[in-house]
């Protein structure tokens, strides 16, 4: 297996969205196009959208021709054998700027069904959010598919989807299958299986900017959608108490640790066999492995390829840094 040292950074890939705004402009100071900017894609091995390398020796490759050239190194031995060499995640900040459409996305199963290789769970970080910010997920009323029809038809839908209250800092878990959407005044990291398939239901009857109303994929949705009552919040509690290390969230697709941290931090990644995705939340921090070092602040996204051992984090200020990786 070659050797491969480097921590990675990539070139943000920056998306026009109906809803998007400047946040991602303003908060990160970044020199984004104009227009509508709703997504920067920080991490993708989604064909057409493919991650370029920023810095370094690698700096202009692609990650999808890193991983063929450094599979087992980049991805993990048991990523390959769960995942083969398609980079399994990606990376995105969100500029709700306006309301998302009322959408949900396929699991695995439907996916497969379709030709997509990945469902779409995914999970999103409150980077900012305005006084009145909220997120919806799920249903507040078990449904039929007929009955949930009606509901679409008729614009009611607004008032069967679990509505709540987000701001900064907040987790939030959203499963493949979910009718949900996000509220206008949310800054986001979303973290999420590497597929871009959304079924859209409802869309508040708004033009885009040709003036058309945007297509919607009813009889899709209502495949995959989870048509039981939604139990329980959405937002995933965890302490926020500083200077600790703290579990967000472990299942089949993700595993995720909060760093909420000052000074310095060494962390192992020896057992794990898998690639980890840095997101810096918020600080200024020096990342130093046996091979490299870089600097993230609030916004920076970095790959840390599986053959990385350990991490030292420093930083005389408070960070926070979201690892993402997935069990396997």
């Amino acid at each position: 297996m070659k050797h491969f040292g480097e921590i990675l950074s990539f070139i943000p890939q920056y998306k026009e969205r109906i809803w998007g705004g400047d946040n991602i402009k303003n908060l990160f100071n970044r020199p984004t196009p104009s227009g509508s900017i709703g997504e920067s894609w920080e991490l993708s091995g989604i064909e057409g959208s493919v991650s370029i390398v920023a810095h370094g020796i690698h700096k202009g490759k692609s990650l999808q021709e890193l991983i063929e050239e450094y599979p087992e190194a980049i991805l993990g031995k048991k990523i390959i054998d769960k995942f083969g060499t398609v980079f399994p995640l990606l990376v995105k900040i969100l500029d709700a700027n306006n309301p998302l459409s009322i959408q949900v996305h396929p699991d695995d199963t439907h996916a497969k069904q379709i030709g997509q290789p990945f469902g779409k769970s995914e999970m999103w970080y409150m980077l900012d959010t305005d006084k009145e910010a909220t997120i919806s997920g799920g249903l507040t009323q078990t449904q039929t598919p007929d009955s949930l029809k009606k509901h679409i038809e008729q614009n009611t839908l607004t008032d069967l989807i679990h509505t709540e209250n987000v701001s900064k800092d907040d987790f939030v878990y959203i499963p493949a299958g979910t009718l949900h959407t996000i509220g206008k005044g949310c800054t986001i990291l979303e973290i999420q299986q590497a597929s871009d398939q959304t079924y859209r239901v409802f869309d508040f009857n708004r033009p885009d900017q040709n003036g058309n109303l945007r297509p919607l994929h009813i009889d899709q949705a209502l495949e995959v959608a989870n048509l039981d009552k939604k139990q329980g919040s959405n937002l995933i509690e965890y302490d926020k108490t500083p200077n600790r290390v703290t579990s967000l969230l472990s299942n089949d697709l993700f595993k995720v640790d909060l760093l909420n941290c000052i000074g310095i931090t060494q962390r192992s990644y020896q057992d794990i066999d898998s690639f980890v995705i840095l997101s810096c939340l918020d600080g200024d921090v020096q990342l130093m492995s046996d091979s490299d070092q870089i600097r993230m602040k609030k916004g920076d996204v970095a790959l840390l390829p599986a053959h990385t051992s350990s991490i030292q984090y420093y930083s005389i200020r408070p960070y926070k840094i979201l690892e993402t990786s997935i069990p396997v």
